[in-house]
């Protein structure tokens, strides 16, 4: 069955299409430029390459594996997982080869960035324009590499290895690199679907303060900055059809009712078979979903 997906996304679709194709253009042009300067002696340039060619070549196979190839999902990718509270959610992972990819990606940006002023004073010849600016930008390349690497190596701060969205009976958890945050229903005011190179969902969240704690949430999951950062869900990454995830948001928005089949398989088969009643058509028709929860 075809998913059908709100309208803002149909415009951007041939993005990361574009994207694949300059990062094959710019790995070849570098594949060709590190044995000439090796031949020419230019170590460091040659190296700051090869860290640069790994930067573009994890990072072209992370954007087809997912940006570029989302939209080919299907909803069949659902389980059901166990949380650290001892309940069960339904739970929408990542691609995991696709994880990796993109986490290779920025560790040689990192290592770039971070090894960027030795390299490239070893392999200066000259006093130019170019020069100067890259002595500048020297400066300051360590600290930006510094935080990829923090960014890289999420996996030891976050409490769960795998990446993705799970819906309880009781809210929301999104798993991001650095962390999970759990928004509970009647915290969830209105769902907008965007696409910014690659599509997420934008949440409209109002927390009380003195909400509580969620055992999946590590001590970022608690800050106020981070957990208005993971209101945008990215949906590129996932097993399914970014459609499926917003429909499925939505549903269950809608429908507090059914909101217990979450914790069992009836809330995987209704995702898997898009048993959403009168929403796909609504959203195949109009683009977009009414998706105020109400809160009366």
């Amino acid at each position: 069955m075809p998913i059908p997906l709100p309208s803002t996304w149909y415009r951007r679709k041939r993005l990361a299409w574009t994207v694949c194709f300059g990062a094959i253009i710019l790995a070849i042009a570098l594949t060709a430029a590190i044995p000439r300067d090796f031949v020419e002696h230019r170590i460091g340039m040659a190296i700051l390459e090869c860290f640069t060619l790994g930067f573009v070549v994890f990072g072209g196979i992370g954007v087809y594996l997912t940006t570029a190839t989302c939209w080919r999902r299907s909803a069949s990718a659902v389980e059901l997982t166990r949380l650290r509270s001892g309940t069960h959610a339904v739970a929408l992972w990542n691609l995991r080869l696709a994880s990796i990819a993109r986490s290779l990606s920025f560790f040689f940006l990192a290592v770039t960035l971070i090894s960027f002023p030795l390299l490239f004073d070893a392999s200066s010849t000259g006093e130019n324009w170019w020069g100067h600016r890259a002595q500048v930008f020297g400066r300051v390349s360590p600290f930006f590499g510094a935080l990829l690497l923090t960014w890289t190596i999420g996996g030891l701060i976050r409490k769960r290895s795998t990446l993705g969205v799970g819906l309880s009976p009781n809210g929301l958890h999104y798993w991001s690199q650095l962390g999970c945050c759990f928004y509970s229903w009647d915290s969830i005011r209105e769902v907008h679907p965007r696409i910014a190179g690659s599509p997420y969902l934008d949440l409209t969240v109002v927390e009380r303060k003195d909400r509580g704690r969620d055992p999946e949430e590590n001590f970022l999951g608690r800050l106020a900055w981070f957990r208005k950062r993971n209101h945008q869900i990215e949906l590129h990454p996932l097993r399914v059809n970014p459609g499926v995830v917003y429909l499925t948001v939505v549903f269950y928005l809608r429908h507090p009712e059914l909101r217990h089949e979450l914790s069992t398989m009836d809330g995987v088969r209704r995702i898997q078979n898009l048993d959403f009643g009168d929403l796909v058509h609504e959203l195949e028709t109009t683009g977009t979903l009414r998706a105020v929860a109400d809160h009366a």
